[in-house]
C-alpha cells in the first residue's frame, strides 16, 4: 500500500496513504505534523493516472521537492536511485513516499487519528481488496463503507479510507460464482481449503469452525434446508470446541472474517459463500451452493 514516512523534527512516523491525503497542523489532516513552522495545510498527496502526485498548499516558497511538473501546480512524486521521493519544508519536517504502491483500504481511529494496524483492522470489520464492511452483515456490496465515512465496531470508533476503483485487487484465483468450487475442511487443524481446478486458497483459524457449522447443517439438511439463527449457530460452534465465552455475535464476525481473508487471497464472489433470509425478528443463515467435503 501506498506508504509515507513524516520526520517531524526528532520524530519519524508512518502513514498509510489514502487517495488524496494533507499533511499538516490541522486537526482534519491524515498526516499531522507537530512543528510550528508548518502550515496548518502544507501539502496534499493525490493518487493521479496511476503514480503519486504532490502540490503544495502552504508555505511554497518554502517548500522544496522534486517530481515533472503536472497538470496545474501538481508535480509527480517519484522515486530516484533507490529512494522515494522526499518533500521538504525548511529544516522543520520533510516527508518521503516509502512505498510508492496504490491505496489500499485501511481505517483510523476517530478519536486519535491515529491509523489501525492492518492485522487489527481485520479483527475489527471485513477488509477486502476493494473496500470495508461491518463484521455484523451480507457482505454486499451496498453494506460497504464509503470513504471517510465513520463507523463504530467492538467499542471502536473508526473513519473508513476506501480507494473505491484505484485499489488495487488481488489476481482471482478462485471464484465463488462459479459451479466447480470445492471446499475441503479439515476441522482438526481449522483449515479450510477452497479448490478450482488446478487453485487452491487456504484459511485457517477460529472462521473454519464457523464454516464447519455451516456445512454440516446443509449438508445433513437440520434444520431444513441447513437454516440457522444466529443462536443455534452458536450452541453448534461452541459444541464443536469454539468459545463459550464469546457472545453469539461472534459467529457472525467470523463469517465476516472469513470473506475478509479469502477476499484478500484472491477468491472472487465472496459474498456468495452465505445466504441469509429474514425469518419473522431474526435472520436464517446458511452456507451458499458449495461443494463441501468435511473432514
Amino acid at each position: 500500500m501506498g506508504t509515507l514516512l513524516l520526520h517531524d523534527g526528532t520524530s519519524a512516523r508512518m502513514f498509510p496513504l489514502a487517495p488524496s491525503t494533507l499533511v499538516g497542523r490541522a486537526w482534519t489532516c491524515l498526516a499531522r505534523v507537530e512543528h510550528p513552522a508548518c502550515p496548518l495545510y502544507w501539502v496534499e498527496l493525490r493518487w493521479m493516472a496511476g503514480a503519486w502526485a504532490w502540490r503544495a498548499l502552504g508555505a511554497q516558497a518554502r517548500t522544496r521537492g522534486a517530481g515533472a511538473r503536472l497538470r496545474d501546480d501538481w508535480r509527480a512524486l517519484a522515486s530516484a536511485f533507490g529512494r522515494g521521493g522526499r518533500i521538504t519544508l525548511d529544516d522543520a519536517c520533510s516527508i518521503e513516499l516509502v512505498d510508492d504502491s496504490p491505496p489500499v483500504p485501511f481505517a483510523v481511529d476517530a478519536l486519535t487519528g491515529v491509523p489501525i494496524d492492518a492485522d487489527d483492522l481485520q479483527e475489527l470489520a471485513e477488509v477486502r481488496p476493494d473496500g470495508i464492511w461491518p463484521l455484523e452483515g451480507r457482505g454486499s456490496a451496498p453494506e460497504g463503507y464509503g470513504d471517510g465515512q465513520i463507523f463504530v465496531t467492538l467499542g471502536r470508533v473508526l473513519r473508513a479510507h476506501v480507494p473505491g476503483a484505484v485499489a488495487h485487487t488481488a489476481e482471482t484465483r478462485v471464484d465463488l460464482a462459479r459451479a466447480d468450487v470445492r471446499v475441503v475442511i479439515d476441522e482438526g487443524c481449522a483449515r479450510a481449503t477452497f479448490l478450482q481446478g488446478a487453485s487452491s486458497v487456504e484459511v485457517e483459524g477460529a472462521c473454519v469452525g464457523v464454516l464447519a457449522v455451516y456445512a454440516r447443517a446443509r449438508a445433513d439438511d437440520l434444520p431444513a434446508g441447513g437454516w440457522l439463527r444466529p443462536d443455534e449457530a452458536w450452541d453448534l460452534w461452541v459444541a464443536g470446541g469454539g468459545n463459550p465465552e464469546s457472545p453469539t455475535r461472534r459467529v457472525e464476525w467470523e463469517r465476516a472474517r472469513l470473506r475478509g481473508r479469502l477476499a484478500r487471497a484472491g477468491v472472487a464472489s465472496v459474498e456468495l459463500l452465505f445466504e441469509l433470509r429474514r425469518e419473522g425478528d431474526t435472520m436464517r443463515t446458511r452456507l451458499g451452493d458449495v461443494a463441501v467435503e468435511l473432514g
